[in-house]
């Protein structure tokens, strides 16, 4: 990796290393905070409305029992029991023909719809009218069957239009009146009077098909309000009322129904009947459905033991409303670490996943009110709760995109004013250095002329070594030359010396043959002499230098070839 890239990379990690940490480290902080406060204000919604639950539900079975205990009522109560009794002991028609018309309007107008919401289970409308009483018959065809009224608005009647049992109709027509007030007043579905001995409902607001049957013995004596009379027959005048838990309701057409009933007792503490509410769905929505701070994904519902809907949810109405759960338990029903918490009675927070399979932050609490045991469950999807956390983390992002195009100009900039007085990459200056420290000086100088700082100058030291070189070999040569014509002087010096003596001795022969005649040229053989022993002086200190000359020539030229020999410069 070349230094210009690994400066690019060192200031790019320096530059961003420490936004991607702040960003990091900010993100977790405000991550963590924002869980924390998710799951603060769902504890503190999942919190409100279990109170504002058991408010409803205690406020339930507190008007129960201001009702049980008015005067009024026990008149009613009193009244209406008597008047049942004998009410079929006025009805002059057959009771086969009674149970004739009966039938019919079940079929008609009961079987269908109950059908429809797949609470039939196979039975038809002589199966519900088989055990009821002429007495049940009758009362059914006066305020049902013949009741102008159309399904789901029966109570508008005040009072059969017959001339017959006119007693229960004159209290039917001073009593509903009051009843049916009371009841939209508070959202009731249906305010019931039992008969505490036979368990007839000797009375209803709705006149659905339950009305004047027995909840001991009658087509409904298995349903939640055949269980509500029970468990107050068994209840005393100070017991507080128990709730009997939403399950479905054949005469309200396969409905999900709850029911609350308390014991009426008279001023000498006889028990004259059984009060019930049939408590609606409708207003523990209206709690739950309350929106605020729940967001776009929040949800509160409410789960029974059973793990089906007590409240609709917010999200998934069509499967996980009351009525679609009960429907289709296997699509409806709801089970989550939530849920199981909080049927345990158990209340917390925390992230768990949902009913529809996602994380979510979730606030659980029980509703335990007169024998209920639910699971209110708040929750919102960890998505949205941590929205702001995604916002900041494109905005990180944002701001490490300015900082990386920022630092990347930075980087390059600084490498170039690095680069620059450099010439070339540190790797390249080591290669050309080591080219040079090997001898070889056959360098590509194609670039030498653009070639700027250190590398410039490594390449004009490669040009000025090579020049050095040749000079030096031309100095060589010379000196080599300058030598061999100072050794040819010497020799010819030497030759003429030689020559000199030659003559010399020719002479010294003459003179030995002749000493005596040439005596005048004495003087003359005696400088011969004289410069013959100078001759031989010469000759001899050339000699000398020729040798030492020619000593410091193989030195040299020994020398030089070897240090020649470790440059390439061709």
């Amino acid at each position: 990796m070349t230094l210009k890239k690994r400066l690019l990379l060192t200031l790019l990690l320096v530059g961003l290393l420490p936004v991607i940490a702040i960003s990091f480290f900010n993100a977790e902080i405000a991550r963590q905070s924002l869980t924390e406060q998710a799951l603060q204000r769902l504890s503190i919604a999942a919190t409100n409305k279990q109170h504002s639950v058991e408010d409803y539900l205690s406020t339930i079975a507190r008007q129960l029992k201001a009702m049980a205990n008015n005067r009024g009522t026990r008149t009613a109560a009193q009244g209406f029991g008597l008047a049942f009794q004998n009410y079929e002991k006025l009805v002059q028609e057959e009771q086969s023909t009674l149970r004739e018309n009966v039938e019919a309007y079940y079929q008609q107008n009961f079987l269908p719809p109950l059908q429809q919401n797949g609470g039939a289970n196979g039975r038809s409308a002589s199966d519900f009218v088989a055990s009821l009483s002429k007495n049940s018959l009758a009362l059914q065809m006066g305020y049902i069957v013949d009741n102008p009224n159309p399904v789901g608005q029966k109570d508008e009647l005040v009072s059969a239009d017959v001339h017959i049992a006119q007693f229960y109709n004159t209290l039917h027509k001073q009593w509903h009146t009051s009843f049916k007030e009371f009841q939209e007043a508070f959202g009731y579905y249906d305010i019931y009077l039992i008969d505490a001995d036979t368990g007839h409902v000797i009375y209803s607001v709705a006149k659905e098909v339950d009305f004047a049957t027995s909840l001991k013995d009658g087509p409904y004596a298995d349903s939640g309000l055949a269980a509500a009379y029970r468990q107050a027959m068994s209840d005393g005048q100070d017991t507080a009322p128990t709730f009997v838990d939403f399950t479905r309701y054949v005469p309200s057409y396969g409905a999900p129904a709850g029911f609350v009933a308390t014991p009426i007792y008279s001023e000498k503490d006889e028990r004259l009947a059984v009060l019930a509410f049939q408590f609606p769905i409708d207003s523990l929505n209206n709690i739950m459905m309350e929106r605020d701070g729940m967001g776009e994904t929040g949800d509160a519902y409410l789960v029974g033991p059973d793990n089906l809907m007590r409240s609709d949810s917010y999200l998934d109405p069509e499967n996980r409303s009351v009525v679609a759960s009960f429907a289709d338990p296997e699509n409806g029903r709801i089970s989550s670490t939530s849920v199981d918490e909080a049927l345990a009675g158990n209340s917390g927070e925390g992230v768990v996943t949902s009913y529809r399979g996602e994380p979510v932050f979730s606030a659980h609490r029980p509703v335990t009110v007169g024998g209920l045991n639910w699971a209110l469950v708040a929750e919102i999807s960890e998505d949205e709760a941590l929205a702001p956390v995604r916002e900041m983390w494109t905005l990180a992002a944002i701001a490490i995109a300015i900082v990386l195009l920022a630092v990347a100009a930075v980087a390059v900039w600084t490498a170039v004013r690095i680069m620059k007085p450099l010439g070339k990459d540190p790797s390249e200056l080591q290669a050309l250095a080591e080219q040079v420290a090997a001898g070889n000086l056959v360098i590509d100088s194609s670039d030498s002329d653009r070639a700027t700082g250190v590398y410039g100058s490594m390449l004009k030291m490669v040009s000025d070594l090579k020049e050095v070189i040749f000079k030096v070999e031309e100095a060589s040569q010379r000196q080599a030359s300058g030598i061999s014509e100072r050794a040819g002087a010497v020799v010819l010096r030497l030759r003429e010396a030689v020559e000199e003596v030659a003559r010399m001795s020719g002479m010294a022969e003459q003179i030995a043959t002749a000493s005596e005649e040439q005596s005048a040229t004495a003087e003359e053989v005696t400088r011969n002499v004289s410069t013959i022993a100078e001759k031989s002086l010469e000759t001899k200190q050339a000699m000398v230098q020729i040798s030492e000359a020619s000593g410091d020539l193989a030195e040299l030229s020994h020398q030089l070839r070897d240090s020649l020999s470790r440059f390439k410069v061709s």
